[in-house]
């Protein structure tokens, strides 16, 4: 997968801009970013200055995907 790979490239502290276009859904990536890293065991600080954070998890939830922080994927 690409964005694994991606991701995996990134060092602490990188700040990370996430440009998209209308057919994208952003907040896969964002669950896909924040999956990864909590099985690398690596930190994520989302500065979510559009207030879009609360949209994308009850996106991600709709999608039947779950979101707690407390269950990474195995």
């Amino acid at each position: 997968m690409e964005i694994v790979k991606f991701f995996s490239s990134l060092k602490p502290g990188e700040t990370v801009v996430m440009e998209h276009d209308s057919s994208a859904v952003p907040s896969y990536a964002l669950y896909l970013l924040l999956r990864w890293a909590l099985e690398e065991g690596r930190k994520v600080l989302v500065d979510d200055f559009l207030d879009t954070l609360h949209v994308y998890k009850v996106q991600l939830e709709l999608m039947g995907l779950d979101v707690s922080p407390s269950n990474p994927p195995r």
